[in-house]
Formats: C-alpha cells, structure tokens, sequence
C-alpha cells in the first residue's frame, strides 16, 4: 500500500513540474522580440545586392508569329491563243521586268495586221479621192451654172419673139426642154457635192474602227512574246514549246524577293500603341531581320480578338524568302515613363524592397514582359513592367532572394 503512494506522489511531482515548465515556456515565447534572434543568427545583418527604381522611356513590345510572303508576285498568263515556239527561262532565273519568257507562233498575227493595215490604206485613198472629187465638182456646177443660165436667156427670148408672132411653139418646147435637162444636171450634181460631208464622216468612221483593229493586231502580235511584268525571280514555267496556249492560260509565276510582308497578328490591345513605322524585329532560327509597320488592318478579329499588321522588309539580298515562319517583335514608337524590375524578382506578384535597412515584400501589380538589356541592370535581360506597388528611388533587392523574408535586418547593400 505504502509502494502504490509513493509511485503516485512520484507521478504528481513529475506532472507539476512539467506544468510549470509549459507555463514558462509559454510566457517566454508571448513576449520574445522578433527581431533580436536574427540579428543573434545574422550576427551583423545580411549584405543585399538591390537595384534602384528608375522610370524608363522603354518602347512597348509585341510579340506574334507570322508565315511570310512575297509583298510583289504575280501569275503570268498568255493573253492571246496561239502554240509555244520557244522557253527562255527555267525556274529559279532571275529576271527583269519586260525580259521575254515565252515566245509564241506570231505568223497569224502578222497576217491579220497586213489585212488590216490595207483596209486602213484603201480606206485613207477614198477619203484623199474625195478632195479631187469635190474639187471637179465645183468646177462642174460652175459649167452647169453658166450653161443654165444661156438656156433660161434662150428660152425667154424665143417666148418674147412667140408672142410678138416671129417665134413657133416648137422651138420655144426645144428650149424648155433643154432647160430643164441642165437644171436637172446642175441639181444632181449639187447634191452630190453636198453628199461629200456625210460620205467623209463614214469613211472617217471606218478608218477610226480599223485603226483600232490595227492596235489591237499590233497589241495581240506583241503579246506573242510573253514577257516579265516585275523584276524578280521565276517560281515556276508552266509550259513547254508545242503546247498550245488559250487565253488565260498559267505561263509562269514570278516573285520579287525585295520586298517581304509579314501579317503579324498582335493582341487587339496593341492598337494604342502601335503605330506604321514601329520598327519590328523578325527571328527564325538563327537568323534576324528588321522591318517596319507599313499597314494596320482596320478592323480587329472578333474570334481571336486580334490586330493585324502589316510588316514589311526591304532586302538586297534574298536573306527572307517567302513561306518562312518567323517571330515578330514589335517594338511600339510611343514610349512613356514605364519602371521595370528584372522578371526573376517579381515572384507570386510581390518584390523585395530594402527600406532602413529591412526586407519588405511589396505587392505589385506586373505589366507585360520585357527582354533586352536596360540601364539599371545591364546584366538582367528578362523583365517585367510594374504598373503599381513601386516607385522611382526603392531599392528591390536582386540577390539572395530565396534566403530573404520579410522584416529580416539588412547590414549593408550594393548597388
């Protein structure tokens, strides 16, 4: 009985003191200072490599991917029906505008024009014939003119001796007749005379119409020789001599390389901050290429809600071809204050800044992203643009930040 008191006493004291030591505990923990045990761990304090906020005048990127395409090609086609006689060009020649591709058949051609410029030379001497025509005429009526009036004078004097009974009815008839045969020639031959005019115009109007066939002979037996309408280089030749060609019909395709257009799709809200002339760089592979906005489309695509530019590359040399896929970046002409923060320090929408020599987690609202190398960190090329939670002059930590808290002292910073 004595040995079971004496073993619960002994288990009452051991759950006395370790009440106690729980109180304790508790009180020391309540009212420990928060700051003392880092110092005591840091022992001078943490040494923190920061970057000064600074305002930048940074140009607004955009980025979009594009196939590209040739801005200047075209589809030769055969303009009149005739058969090839001659090739002058493979695929992948380089050519200039007017230089001959295909020759074809021209011998019908040539005929037709001679037909035509004779029409138009028998046509030309009718009209030529007209001035003689008018000419002798005029020098008709004038005769006829005269010879009416000694037949009117004749039969008035044989009237006047008829009635003073020395003429007879028989020759004052004769004199009538006569007179009337030359008023009837003077007639004719005016209205001939005054026909000429309106014969003129129709002949003219002839001439004019086969004029205009003789262009379009002259026209179609220079369409023969089917030729380049750009400088560029032939994609394809689609015939061969023998074949015999119809209107319309695919001869060749020839593309400049000089000049390369991308159709760069951009979020729709780029459309406040681009603008035609924004420089824009162009990647595949390794290789780069710069260009600038010549044309915004004007309506955005509700679907993908999307702008479409059109970037435009000038080039010697055929470094861009067409069909390539490529990167865009555009890089907007409207620039505006804008602070950046390397995009490594921006973690979970908070950045470490150094305020009195104390870690302090900021919240920040991050713009859009950034590469390239900027004044306040040469050395960082990824970053991000902040919109709210800094200012010009914080110090945002750039080192060490998976060691750092908030409220952790700060001996010494390097800028």
């Amino acid at each position: 009985m004595l040995k079971t008191a004496s073993i619960l006493f002994r288990i009452g004291v051991i759950v006395v003191i370790l009440a106690v030591a729980f109180l304790v505990y508790g009180v020391l923990f309540a009212t420990r200072d928060d700051r003392a045990p880092k110092r005591d761990l840091e022992e001078s304090g943490r040494v923190v490599r920061v970057m000064e906020v600074r305002a930048l005048e940074i140009p607004r990127q955009w980025e979009g991917y594009a196939t590209t395409r040739a801005l200047r090609a075209t589809d030769v086609r055969s303009q009149v029906q005739a058969r090839v006689v001659e090739r002058l060009v493979e695929d992948g020649a380089a050519v200039a505008r007017g230089d001959v591709l295909v020759r074809l058949e021209r011998t019908d051609f040539e005929l037709r024009l001679q037909a035509t410029d004779a029409r138009v030379a028998s046509i030309s001497a009718e009209i030529d014939g007209l001035e003689v025509e008018t000419s002798r005429l005029e020098e008709r009526i004038a005769l006829a003119e005269d010879e009416f009036e000694f037949e009117k004078w004749d039969y008035e004097t044989l009237i006047g001796l008829r009635e003073r009974g020395s003429g007879n009815d028989r020759e004052v008839k004769a004199a009538k007749a006569r007179l009337d045969r030359v008023q009837r020639e003077l007639a004719t031959l005016r209205q001939t005379l005054e026909l000429i005019p309106s014969r003129r115009h129709a002949l003219q109007a002839r001439l004019e119409t086969e004029q205009a066939q003789r262009r379009i002979n002259v026209q179609d037996l220079e369409r023969t020789e089917i030729v380049s309408p750009i400088d560029g280089v032939v994609q394809s030749i689609g015939v061969d001599a023998g074949d015999l060609l119809t209107v319309n019909t695919f001869v060749a395709r020839v593309v400049d390389l000089t000049a390369i257009e991308v159709p760069v799709q951009l979020p729709v809200g780029a459309q406040d901050s681009v603008g035609v002339g924004d420089v824009v760089a162009l990647e595949a592979g390794e290789r780069d290429w710069e260009g600038r906005v010549e044309r915004i489309a004007p309506e955005s695509d509700p679907r993908s809600r999307s702008l479409t530019v059109f970037v435009v590359v000038r080039q010697q040399e055929a470094d861009l071809l067409p069909g390539q896929f490529v990167r865009a970046t555009v890089r907007s002409g409207r620039v505006r204050p804008t602070i950046i923060v390397p995009r490594r320090c921006a973690v979970g929408d908070r950045v470490l800044v150094v305020r009195e020599n104390e870690i302090h987690s900021v919240a920040v609202e991050v713009g859009h992203h950034l590469e390239g190398s900027f004044d306040p960190a040469p050395a960082e090329t990824q970053w991000v643009t902040v919109r709210q939670g800094l200012s010009e002059g914080d110090l945002v930590a750039t080192s060490g930040l998976d060691a750092l808290a908030d409220g952790m002292f700060v001996s010494e910073v390097i800028r």
